[in-house]
């Protein structure tokens, strides 16, 4: 690549600044969970046999602890960075145009992308692993001390080579994710890229291949387990046996949602378009005009919805199902999740600041439509509830799917349906923090558009 091409990559990270600070910020949230799993597995692996024989344990515990977070954990948050920076796209649709009206060719444009997406991503990588580091021997302590209060303190073992393999796989997600976008973006011409991004950046062929691979590959094989929930003897076993099914279709779930968003949005506001402020129906038509914005930002909250829900339904349901004073271990199943609940949200969020620029755009033509502040913010508030509200529809797609697979369970034993339990708090503490903080970036937004001479935003864009 020319040094001027990377020169001008470079500089216009500045330029769009909001949009690669988000990707920044997942990319540091992600790599901070990644870097805690490896270090430990990496403390765990070179650990002397006598430390977990003196807590009455083994090291092949610890290992697969420290595996099933990596994987049940780790993937779903890689999932949510791939969807961030799968945004980028659309969101730099500006500056991708003037790049190809300035005389760069499509491939040009690509790698502009790719280095960008190499350069933040790794940033944020480093920057994670630096801000995990001091807090290893805590997080060592935490893991050792599942089932064991009094266990003694794992030393902390730092790798290299962990710290360069969790560089390497995010980077080249970051390629895989942003590459394909900006190639199929840049296919269509500046004037059609620019004028409407949305459309020119929406999943297309590539990405349906990629989800149904997914499908074929991790989702299909784990129906063989279903009949595990027959063959096993006890009903609670049962209940967890459904455990890695409906997380993968979970995951699947989040991935198709760029393509069940539209109905959804369509299908449950419409109702409310009639009878409803002006707000409301303005609100409705920007999240239904940017749906691959909305789309960005309802995929990592509806993976963190469908895995928190139906994770809870099994807990719930296994503890309804077990013997009177048997005692269930969730605090495994808790911290395998938690980091994928923060990232959800982070990622939800992060797309929604990402998209500051085309918030501003709508605010200067609200604005020279005579709408109100009060009236543009009323607007923010709703544009986030009804991303909130659909997230949530999506993300009852896997729920309901677990009901079923409970309800064959408990039938397969001989048990009442009426012993499928919920438990909705951790699921409904993620939705809350979500919608709050998308509604807050939305209107930090307008707050700054609305500061600005109108004439000023009018020659900015």
């Amino acid at each position: 690549m020319a040094s001027s091409t990377l020169t001008v990559a470079l500089r216009d990270i500045q330029r769009n600044k909001w949009v690669w600070s988000s990707a920044v910020l997942v990319a540091i949230t992600v790599s901070i969970f990644i870097t805690w799993c490896l270090n430990f597995l990496v403390a765990v692996t070179t650990a002397p046999d006598s430390f977990f024989t003196d807590l009455g344990s083994s090291k092949g515990e610890y290992v697969t602890l420290g595996s099933n977070m990596l994987v049940f954990s780790g993937v779903p948050a890689v999932i949510v960075l791939a969807i961030v920076l799968a945004g980028v796209t659309a969101q730099t649709a500006v500056a991708q145009s003037l790049w190809r009206l300035g005389g760069a060719s499509p491939p040009q444009v690509t790698a502009m992308i790719l280095v960008q997406a190499v350069a933040v991503c790794c940033s944020g990588v480093l920057a994670g692993v630096v801000l995990a580091l001091p807090f290893q021997g805590r997080i060592n302590d935490l893991l050792i001390g599942i089932g064991h209060p009094d266990a003694p303190s794992l030393p902390a073992v730092l790798s290299v080579w962990a710290m360069v393999g969790a560089v390497a796989i995010l980077a080249a997600l970051a390629v895989i994710a942003a590459v394909i976008p900006a190639w199929r973006a840049a296919q269509k011409s500046p004037v059609a890229l620019r004028s409407a991004p949305d459309v020119a950046t929406r999943p297309g062929l590539s990405y349906l291949i990629a989800v149904v691979a997914v499908f074929v590959v991790a989702v299909l094989p784990l129906f063989a387990s279903l009949a595990g929930v027959v063959m096993v003897d006890e009903v609670a076993l049962a209940v967890v046996v459904t455990l890695p099914l409906i997380q993968a279709l979970a995951v699947t779930t989040a991935l198709v949602a760029p393509w069940l968003l539209p109905l959804v949005i369509i299908a449950w506001t419409k109702p409310f378009a009639l009878a409803s402020s002006p707000s409301w129906r303005v609100a409705r038509h920007m999240a239904i005009a940017r749906i691959a914005g909305s789309a960005g930002t309802v995929a990592p909250l509806t993976l963190g919805i469908g895995l928190f829900g139906t994770f809870g339904m099994i807990s719930a349901t296994a503890a309804n199902v077990s013997p009177l004073g048997a005692s269930l271990n969730t605090l495994e199943g808790i911290l395998l999740l938690l980091p994928v609940g923060v990232i959800s949200g982070v990622g939800s969020i992060a797309v929604v600041v990402m998209a500051a620029r085309q918030h501003t755009e709508d605010i200067v033509t609200l604005r020279s439509a005579t709408a109100t502040q009060a009236g543009t913010d009323l607007i923010m508030v709703f544009e986030a509830l009804i991303i909130t509200v659909s997230a949530v529809i999506i993300g009852m797609i896997p729920i309901g799917i677990e009901y079923g697979l409970l309800a064959f369970a408990l039938a397969s034993h001989g048990h009442d349906l009426g012993q499928i339990g919920i438990a909705i708090g951790p699921t409904a503490l993620l939705v809350g923090v979500a919608f709050i903080g998308m509604t807050s970036a939305l209107l930090v937004a307008a707050r700054s558009a609305w500061r600005k001479p109108l004439v000023d935003l009018l020659a900015d864009r």
